[in-house]
């Protein structure tokens, strides 16, 4: 009698039963944080409200502080443009010994000094402009919404589907730049938006879905071409007058309320026509001339017909039709927390890397802090990695440079020789009339030389206003723009400071409850990564025949 084989204790279709159970309950969960996130980003958004009421009141006060400072510097500039003084002096650049037989009247070696006329810089002056710096934590960003990213240059045309890209990273959006890792910053399945709050490209509530991506052919630069047609023709004459139809090519787009909407070139051909000058003459002349794909609604003479250059542009493919057309416009690229495919890294630094810019324009809002400076450096967004004690990046609202000047102008004598005559090989060597020389020349002469090389000199006479007419009135302007300067930055500098105290309580408050959006956003994150995972193991052991190694094939119901 055969022995009966013993079954194992696991139960295998148990434990797919289970890992199914379980991806069902972490559903529950994620969408338990999605709420969360929802009522974290309506505080957030409110937060968000006063912030930007706040951070408005920035630049209009900065503007005016900055703006005085550029009338300070204009002021120097205009005394400097009419000749009352003088920003150049000599500068040596370097001294060199030759060693050559060319020099053998110098002993051979002979020492050289290069001379060049440029701005002094001991009549340098700076002035930092002024600006408010904001820093911004990774965890400082839209959350229900789920803002993915802003294009800043885009076209759609009525009832079409088509949005063209054009800007200058647009590769990146479709994954298609040369360089990149072939990932897109756009998915299928994301919203485009003009507007979070008030749509206006597309109807609110039916907001268009990415469906593809890729390229498209689009006539974003327009030419004019001046030109006639006949009604029910499909051909356009060049007159010659403003471009020539022969630089274009078929498939280029015809914007003409001659021509129905979506009239493009065919083909391009030459012809004799009849050109009216005026005074009631005319003559033959070879012409341009395109035939295009719809015949013409009317007859014209002398028309600007406007010529749309087909080029290839990357593209998002909509599932959504607009009702009405934008041009160079911006959108916005949304992607819900319930997105399948939120692409968000569970182990992402809310606080790293930390982003450094300027209040102004679109980055009004932005960060978890923001301080007031006035520190010359250069006016830039930088990344600060700060949790790993990297030095701060300078950024900074910039400077204006400026010249005080001096009653001293370069000049310089030309060295001018002579024969001596006489049937003699020798020369006389004598100084031309002094110069007057701009910034830029350079001279290079030789130290030891018997010989005249040139004299480099200065004067006080100014070459452009020897009797310095004016520069009283420009110098009391100066003195009138500084005083205007100082007292802009004294009345506007205690607002500025006042609305930051402001700001950063509020700033404070968002920053608690962006902590908590981020959480779940990780949260989020993490299950969907689990629950990915979950189903691959479940498929993998249901898949398995583990009947043939003794185990328990029955649900256990």
């Amino acid at each position: 009698m055969a022995k009966k084989k013993k079954t194992k204790n696991a139960n295998p279709k148990q434990i797919v039963r289970d890992l199914r159970d379980n991806r069902k309950q972490q559903k529950t969960q994620r969408e338990a944080m999605v709420e969360q996130i929802t009522i974290a980003d309506a505080k957030i958004d409110q937060f968000d409200e006063m912030i930007n009421t706040l951070d408005d009141k920035f630049p209009p006060l900065i503007n005016e502080i900055n703006d005085s400072i550029d009338a300070v510097k204009k002021a120097y500039d205009d005394r400097i443009d009419a000749g009352c003084l003088s920003p150049l002096i000599w500068q040596l650049q370097e001294t060199k010994t030759v060693s050559s037989k060319a020099y053998s009247w110098a002993g051979g070696d002979n020492e050289f000094q290069t001379w060049k006329v440029v701005k002094d810089p001991d009549q340098r002056r700076q002035i930092n402009y002024y600006g408010v710096k904001y820093y911004r934590y990774p965890k400082n960003r839209e959350y229900g919404s789920n803002v993915i990213d802003e294009i800043n240059n885009a076209s759609i045309d009525q009832m079409t589907s088509v949005l063209v890209l054009f800007d200058s990273n647009s590769a990146d959006y479709v994954g298609t730049a040369e360089f990149g890792d072939g990932k897109s910053i756009v998915s299928i399945g994301d919203f485009i938006t003009d507007d979070l709050d008030d749509p206006y490209i597309f109807s609110t509530g039916n907001l268009p879905k990415v469906v593809g991506l890729g390229t498209t052919s689009y006539p974003e630069d327009k030419y004019t071409v001046s030109g006639f047609t006949t009604a029910a023709t499909n051909i356009i004459y060049s007159d010659t007058k403003t471009g020539d139809l022969s630089t274009y090519k078929p498939g280029d787009v015809i914007f003409s309320d001659f021509f129905p909407a979506g009239t493009v070139i065919e083909s391009l051909g030459t012809s004799e026509a009849e050109i009216y000058f005026g005074g009631n003459y005319t003559t033959p002349t070879e012409v341009s001339f395109a035939v295009v794909s719809n015949v013409a609604l009317g007859t014209t003479e002398n028309n600007l017909f406007t010529i749309g250059v087909l080029e290839t542009y990357n593209a998002l493919y909509l599932d959504t039709f607009t009702s009405v057309g934008a041009a160079n416009s911006s959108f916005l690229i949304v992607r819900g927390p319930d997105n399948k495919d939120l692409q968000f890294e569970s182990t992402k630094n809310p606080i790293d890397p930390v982003e450094i810019g300027i209040v102004k324009g679109k980055k009004t809002g932005k960060g978890h802090k923001v301080k007031l400076i006035n520190n010359g450096d250069p006016d830039k967004v930088a990344e600060w990695r700060e949790v790993q004690q990297e030095p701060e990046p300078a950024v900074g609202a910039g400077f204006v440079e400026y010249w005080v000047g001096a009653q001293s102008w370069p000049t310089y004598e030309e060295s001018e020789r002579s024969p001596v005559g006489g049937g003699s090989t020798a020369f006389n060597y004598t100084l031309g009339a002094a110069q007057y020389v701009p910034e830029g020349f350079t001279v290079s002469t030789a130290i030891g030389t018997t010989i005249p090389q040139g004299n480099r000199g200065t004067t006080s006479v100014s070459p452009t206003n020897p009797s310095l007419n004016g520069c009283s009135n420009l110098t009391n302007t100066i003195s009138d723009k500084e005083s205007e300067m100082n007292n802009t930055i004294s009345e506007n500098e205690p607002k500025i400071k006042y609305y930051l105290k402001g700001t950063k309580a509020v700033r404070e408050l968002r920053g608690e409850e962006e902590t908590t959006a981020w959480g779940m956003l990780q949260g989020i994150a993490f299950i969907d990564d689990k629950r990915k995972k979950q189903k691959e193991h479940a498929d993998a052991i249901d898949d398995f025949d583990w009947g043939e190694f003794g185990f328990d094939m029955e649900t256990g119901d």
